[in-house]
């Protein structure tokens, strides 16, 4: 197992894991442990600061720009009584049609503005649907789309939906849609990999496409972002341990290209489902299959309440303090992934999360075991 955490002397902000079946206890007591590291890195970083002595800071001074406290009172006082018959929307689309309407009925009640006041408004607006959100779910338990906090959105999974290709799946969960195509080759089409930190052979490789279309824009294709090579890599190693281990068992070089169709939230965990179907559509002998979810968390202010949430969505992953993602098999868990907008998580919150994870990966798991639950 490979495990890489960041953190305050009270919280954890960011983990990175991969490894095979790992039970959900043992990753709460590793990152406990990991924990227990960042504390003696934070000491030395406070004795190092110490002997330094204080260094007064530098003054910097800018002109900050905002909104006063009249308009903020006047965009409140029109969208009173709107927020929440255009947030509670249950499908995106029309969501998102009802959001620009309100927005653009705002700006005609304001009058005129320039460029800089427009993107202000729509900063506080933004603000404020966020808000509306985030105290509807913590009071009672509201999510925009109606679900319940620990229910998943539909499944629907399909394979080989491309004839001409070695192996293909399309996994959609809601509106988020990924196609996974598998390509076999030869032994000599391994990736070579000779860089500043590690050279050798690669013969499992996985790229993950997020073409602007999938999020109804419009925009450049160029060559992978951070998003495209983040989300890529952390979906192949969610797969990585169970694949056949030598050439002596499997001896092909494995491409799996996943195209995002649609984007909804939690696209890199639709991208590890569609990869472990399209696998086994490809006969490459799979130990078993993988599924991940993603969870989400919101926080009151004061941090004295907070509900945690299964399967979260675009709009809950903008608007909420947690991206969760988890994947594994029913066995235990192979990769995770945490980011946070908040300081961080305390420890005692993992448990309920990776108990709640295990609970929708294994609804995930079924769901697509009922399409195909073992290599062709």
């Amino acid at each position: 197992m490979e495990l890489l955490v960041a953190g305050t002397e009270n919280v954890v902000n960011m983990i990175e894991a991969s490894g095979p079946d790992i039970p959900e206890e043992k990753i709460v007591s590793y990152v406990g442990r990991a924990h227990e590291e960042v504390k003696q890195c934070l000491r030395l970083i406070q004795e190092f600061k110490d002997k330094c002595g204080e260094i007064a800071p530098q003054e910097m001074i800018y002109a900050q720009v905002e909104l006063s406290s009249e308009v903020k009172n006047k965009i409140q006082e029109f969208l009173q009584d709107k927020l929440a018959a255009v947030l509670f929307v249950p499908e995106k689309p029309e969501r998102s049609d009802a959001v620009k309407k309100l927005f653009d009925s705002l700006l005609g009640y304001l009058g005129e503005l320039d460029e800089t006041g427009k993107g202000m408004v729509k900063v506080y607006f933004e603000e404020l649907l966020a808000g509306a959100a985030r105290q509807a779910l913590l009071q009672e338990g509201r999510r925009v789309d109606g679900r319940k906090i620990d229910e998943l959105r539909k499944i629907e999974c399909a394979v080989g939906v491309l004839a001409r290709t070695h192996g293909s799946a399309l996994f959609e969960r809601g509106l988020t849609q990924a196609l996974s195509v598998v390509t076999l080759g030869a032994p000599g089409d391994e990736q070579l990999l000779d860089s500043m930190e590690e050279d050798g052979a690669k013969r499992y490789m996985h790229h993950y496409n997020f073409p602007p279309y999938c999020s109804g824009e419009v925009g450049m294709l160029r060559g992978p972002g951070r998003r495209e090579i983040g989300h890529g890599a952390l979906a192949e190693k969610a797969i990585l341990p169970y694949l056949p281990a030598s050439q002596e068992e499997f001896p092909y070089t494995i491409r799996v290209v996943t195209e995002i169709l649609s984007s909804n939230g939690s696209t890199s965990m639709a991208a590890t489902c569609g990869s472990s179907l399209s696998l086994m559509d490809a006969g490459v002998p799979l130990k078993k299959p993988v599924a991940g979810i993603s969870m989400g968390i919101f926080f009151s202010e004061d941090r004295t309440n907070y509900k945690i949430l299964s399967d979260i969505q675009g709009v809950e992953d903008h608007a909420g303090d947690m991206d969760f993602k988890v994947a594994g098999t029913e066995d235990g868990i192979s990769a995770l992934q945490l980011d946070v907008k908040v300081e961080g998580l305390p420890l005692d919150l993992f448990p309920e999360i990776l108990k709640r994870a295990k609970v929708s990966r294994l609804q995930i798991l079924s769901k697509m075991n009922q399409v195909l639950s073992s290599p062709r």
